[in-house]
């Protein structure tokens, strides 16, 4: 694999699954796809909006998402 693909794959295997387990996160990323696809298959650039904001939303959740698996994983949790 080119190293773009494999940094990009590393990438979707260590974010993904923060974004998906964060219920807030989970709701920006199905939105902003269903709003993307439906853009593109409408031919409408004014839904690129929507998508934006669905990417600034999870854009502010990554600290959340970065504070809860902090959280979990403290040694001085209990």
């Amino acid at each position: 694999m080119p190293p773009v693909a494999e940094r990009a794959l590393g990438w979707s295997e260590r974010v993904l699954p923060q974004i998906w387990a964060d219920r807030v996160s989970r709701w920006c990323l199905l939105a902003g796809l269903a709003v993307l696809r439906l853009a593109v298959a409408l031919g409408v650039p004014l839904l690129v909006l929507p998508v934006i904001g669905a990417g600034y939303g999870l854009w502010k959740r990554r600290d959340k998402r970065a504070e809860a698996t902090a959280e979990l994983s403290d040694p001085d949790f209990l």
